[in-house]
């Protein structure tokens, strides 16, 4: 059986963690170790009504993160709404868009590990704020996130008895 695993999960790539590996964590306890939680800094917010950055990741790293960039530029109008909806959904609870997708990330059980790339002690220190956040994502403030997303993976059907599975988080 698998013993590790290392996956891209965030509010924008959910696929693998929250439908494709479901039978792993529930049939082997299996977590995974998560990487870019904010998809390159895009769901920080950085990148709304702007794309060129001087100094951030996109800039700074444009080979390693040439693939978020060309994905966020294909969907960055639809993308944009939704940031910019999670944005005024972190002030109304008091945190930041970077803290409710890292909250978001680390809330869900079968993350073990979730890595966060920080060029600067201030977005460590902003971003491990988000451990607060985390306990307080009830199912209220899920439903809401995923209105505001509308990304949620097809519920899994269980073939032997062809009724869908319980959503995974």
């Amino acid at each position: 059986r698998p013993i590790a695993d290392q996956c891209q999960y965030n509010m924008f790539t959910r696929q693998k963690v929250e439908s494709e590996y479901a039978h792993l964590f529930d049939s082997y306890k299996y977590g995974t170790t998560t990487w870019s939680p904010l998809f390159s800094g895009v769901l920080s917010g950085k990148y709304v009504d702007k794309l060129e950055m001087e100094g951030s990741r996109f800039d700074n790293y444009a080979d390693s993160s040439s693939i978020h960039r060309r994905i966020y530029t294909q969907n960055k109008e639809s993308w944009d709404k939704k940031i910019k909806a999670l944005i005024e959904l972190g002030k109304e609870l008091g945190y930041s868009v970077s803290q409710l997708a890292l909250a978001w990330v680390i809330r869900n059980p079968n993350v073990s590990t979730c890595i966060m790339g920080t060029s600067k002690i201030e977005q460590f220190e902003e971003n491990i704020k988000s451990l607060e956040l985390a306990d307080k994502i009830d199912s209220e403030l899920e439903a809401k996130l995923d209105a505001i997303l509308a990304n949620a993976p097809e519920i899994e059907i269980d073939w032997r008895t062809f009724t869908p599975k319980e959503p995974r988080r």
